[in-house]
């Protein structure tokens, strides 16, 4: 791996080799590096630190964006689409790889858990209540086969930490337009944890893979997150998040596996968005229950190309980067889990983050009389909204 700009700028230029069709300019310290095939149409300003990090993998560009260690100048489309080329060439290059697994170098870490709820605006308060800050309201798009832009009737609100991962809350905010993919999930299960979001190298070389092992997934798509929730009759450029994303539908009851592939993008965090009240500072694992839990176990292993582990009451799967699904047994859930979950096969039933300070969060909840119990998962809150399941702190 690069330890010296040189070594650094020699990385990315031979990663840069296999683009086609869009080409940038990489301004590193005043040091100018044009990249890809063709004139540049967009730069990229940033520190020979933070380019040696980009490189060994420490951090990713959209990280370094969102905290303005990276500028971009020109066309932003042009900065998606070389960020989105270069990633599918890094992933078919040789190399190491900070992969989740030696069994699935793809998998690098959890991206995000969602709650899929009926009111976007009860969650957002009751999260808020229990002391997360939560990023402003965005809203989803699509881009069809002609390259018109078009909303998705759902709208979200993103709990956001510094690592890139993420909890996010999904609802069917404008009802005059279609819910897409959640509809469905909301008409059978109302409030409930409806996705895990796996990021990974390439989607489509995990899509394949699926394929190849007989699951049935969506094609990959590029979503678009536009925050500027109310307006979007012109070209949805600002304040935008890009995703390369399948949903491999056939996996369990109640929740998809995501599989997603992020670009470049702009999509600003304020800073205060990282701080939560809490103590909470990453997302660490999802909750399964399983009625089965060697069967579901199996089928997570073929679906993820990734062995578990024996972990505390169940079974552990590792994303990479600390993230892991923890499955347990329903008969070995607390009891308000295992209502929660009823007959259902395979069920998501929470969130579990790491805390800086456990007494600190402690004392969070005690200052605000917030029921809290001690369980096996940790610092313990059920239903912070009916049919939610629970949250974790560990």
């Amino acid at each position: 791996m690069a330890d010296t700009l040189e070594e650094a700028i020699a990385e990315l230029r031979a990663a840069a080799e296999g683009v086609k069709g869009v080409a940038v300019r990489f301004d590193v310290d005043g040091q100018k590096i044009d990249l890809g095939d063709g004139p540049p149409q967009v730069t990229l300003k940033l520190s020979g630190a933070s380019l040696g990090r980009m490189v060994r993998r420490e951090v990713e560009s959209a990280s370094l964006f969102m905290t303005g260690d990276l500028v971009i100048e020109g066309e932003m489309s042009a900065a998606i689409a070389f960020g989105q080329a270069l990633q599918n060439t890094e992933a078919a290059a040789p190399g190491p790889v900070e992969a989740a697994s030696e069994t699935n170098k793809n998998i690098l870490y959890m991206d995000n858990i969602g709650l899929i709820v009926l009111d976007l605006n009860v969650v957002r308060n009751a999260y808020e209540a229990l002391g997360f800050n939560l990023a402003e309201r965005g809203t989803h798009f699509y881009e069809d086969a002609s390259g018109d832009f078009h909303r998705w009737g759902t709208a979200n609100h993103c709990v956001n930490f510094r690592d890139g991962g993420l909890l996010e809350f999904i609802g069917h905010y404008y009802p005059k337009y279609p819910a897409g993919l959640y509809a469905e999930q909301l008409k059978a299960f109302g409030n409930h944890w409806g996705k895990i979001t796996i990021h990974n190298a390439s989607t489509k070389d995990e899509v394949a893979r699926l394929r190849r092992q007989g699951h049935a997934t969506a094609d990959p798509s590029v979503l678009y997150r536009y925050t500027d929730g109310e307006v979007f009759d012109s070209h949805p450029t600002k304040s935008k998040r890009t995703s390369l994303i399948s949903y491999p539908t056939s996996m369990v009851d109640s929740f998809m596996l995501v599989g997603a592939q992020h670009t470049l993008g702009d999509w600003p965090i304020a800073e205060e968005h990282f701080a939560h009240p809490n103590g909470a500072q990453r997302l660490a694992f999802a909750l399964i229950g399983a009625q089965d839990l060697t069967e579901t176990t199996s089928r997570y292993e073929d679906a993820l190309s990734i062995k578990s582990s024996e972990y505390e009451l169940g079974r552990r799967i590792d994303l990479g980067r600390e993230t892991f699904l923890h499955l347990v047994a329903a008969r070995d859930l607390p009891a308000p889990l295992r209502n929660e979950m009823g007959n259902r096969s395979v069920a998501t039933l929470g969130a579990g983050f790491e805390t800086a300070d456990h007494q600190r969060t402690r004392s969070f909840f005690a200052e605000r009389r917030v029921k809290v119990e001690e369980g096996p998962f940790g610092l313990s809150i059920y239903e912070p909204i009916k049919g939610s399941g629970a949250i974790f702190f560990s």
